[in-house]
């Protein structure tokens, strides 16, 4: 995945705050306009895991005031409290093609995504099934058709429901293509291969349009 990100520039945005991905891989999320606005973290081991998470049950409410006043902590992301606006991971690599086609292809997470940019390049993440609401919107403005292939699990297909009740009003298509056997898209290509993934989406796309 074709990420390039200005040490300086991330070491100075992170300020204090790198014990949270000491020994952790680190995903940089951008915006469209190419700002960072925060980062996604995995673990690489369980001594690592355990800086990232609390040592005693506390709301999200309370574990964002322990946080600088500059960053806000939810699980493995952080996000800049006085720039929030709508993020996808994969921003702003896959604007381009998102623009041309009109039409965006959604993953809930990023590994599904890093997989699903081997068949195509307009695609990206929120990262969560809970799309929030400058995400929904973002999407207005950007696209005629989106495209999910998000686990169909209880949150996901409540992922679905939500955004074709917010979205079609406004003449976008919204569409499911679920995974067969109800895995998501990094199982398909580890089970079938990206070719059949591809022909396999196509189908689908033929079937709806």
């Amino acid at each position: 995945f074709p990420v390039t990100i200005d040490a300086l520039e991330f070491n100075k945005w992170l300020g204090t705050r790198g014990k949270f991905v000491k020994g952790r891989i680190v995903f940089p999320v951008y915006d469209e306009m190419g700002v960072i606005k925060g980062i996604e973290t995995r673990s690489l081991d369980k001594k690592a895991m355990s800086v990232l998470l609390p040592k005693y049950k506390a709301s999200l409410s309370s574990l964002i005031d322990m946080l600088p006043e500059s960053s806000v902590r939810y699980k493995k992301f952080y996000l800049e409290k006085s720039k929030h606006t709508a993020f996808f991971f994969g921003l702003p690599n896959s604007l381009k093609p998102i623009w041309e086609s009109e039409t965006v292809f959604l993953t809930e997470g990023i590994f599904d995504l890093i997989s699903l940019l081997k068949v195509l390049d307009n695609a990206v993440t929120p990262m969560t099934a809970n799309i929030n609401d400058l995400q929904i919107e973002w999407l207005r403005r950007y696209v005629k058709k989106v495209v999910l292939l998000f686990d169909m699990d209880e949150k996901g297909k409540k992922a679905f429901i939500r955004i074709r009740d917010e979205l079609t009003p406004y003449g976008i298509t919204v569409i499911n293509i679920p995974m067969f056997a109800g895995k998501d898209v990094n199982d398909f290509i580890l089970a079938k291969g990206c070719s059949e993934l591809k022909r396999y989406i196509t189908d689908k796309l033929d079937y709806f349009f």
